[in-house]
């Protein structure tokens, strides 16, 4: 644990410095109890660095990734990425954009079972334009099967940052990290989940998203 809080505290000074870190809505996190996070991705900024430091010391997530930063041959995957993944526990989803699998899927529900705040992004890439992609069904799909609260994220100011199509990252900018108030989908668990259930989950949680990006940095 000690480790993790060093790392946490060293990334917060770190990114407050460069980017002019800034956290709104911080009293919406749930202290406690099940919870799905849901975030936009829009710059190639390391959402890692932006929300793990935005959630501590209140919540200590499981993030669900495309590929285990601690086990991935990537040569291009950031060494401190790889570094920080070491003390903080990771599910591996499957390939970028491709859905979530059924080990994932296990792994997520038995986390959110437990109590865990599980963290997923809700579009399978970083956006080319800033805009918030169409959402991953996966995400609206477990959000739907767990029937626990949704914390929706929003994440400002990476685009700015660090553009999908730039090769390097500013090394000055203003990020911010805006929590909404956590909600519902439905008020039961469903036996069983339609195609088109999915694709209003999804869209529910995108408008969610939308609104506390379209607030910028207050």
């Amino acid at each position: 644990m000690l480790p993790y809080h060093i790392l946490m505290l060293v990334t917060s000074i770190w990114i407050r410095t460069l980017y002019r870190f800034r956290v709104d809505g911080r009293e919406n996190i749930p202290r406690e109890g099940a919870c799905i996070l849901v975030a936009n991705h829009p710059g190639k900024l390391w959402a890692d660095l932006m929300i793990l430091p935005a959630l501590w010391p209140l919540r200590r997530p499981i993030a669900v990734t495309y590929a285990d930063p601690k086990t991935s041959k990537n040569k291009k995957a950031p060494k401190l990425m790889t570094f920080g993944a070491r003390f903080f526990r990771v599910i591996a989803s499957g390939l970028r954009g491709k859905g979530t699998g059924l080990k994932a899927t296990r792994e997520i529900l038995r986390a959110l079972e437990s109590g865990e705040l599980v963290w997923l992004m809700l579009t399978g890439e970083v956006s080319w334009t800033g805009r918030i992609n169409q959402p991953r069904p996966a995400v609206p799909w477990l959000a739907l099967k767990a029937n626990v609260p949704i914390l929706p994220c929003a994440i400002i100011g990476t685009y700015d940052v660090w553009p999908r199509w730039k090769e390097k990252p500013n090394l000055f900018g203003k990020v911010t990290i805006r929590f909404g108030k956590p909600f519902k989908l439905n008020d039961q668990h469903l036996k069983k989940i339609e195609e088109s259930q999915v694709v209003e989950a999804g869209e529910r949680i995108k408008s969610e998203i939308y609104q506390l990006q379209q607030l910028g940095h207050k």
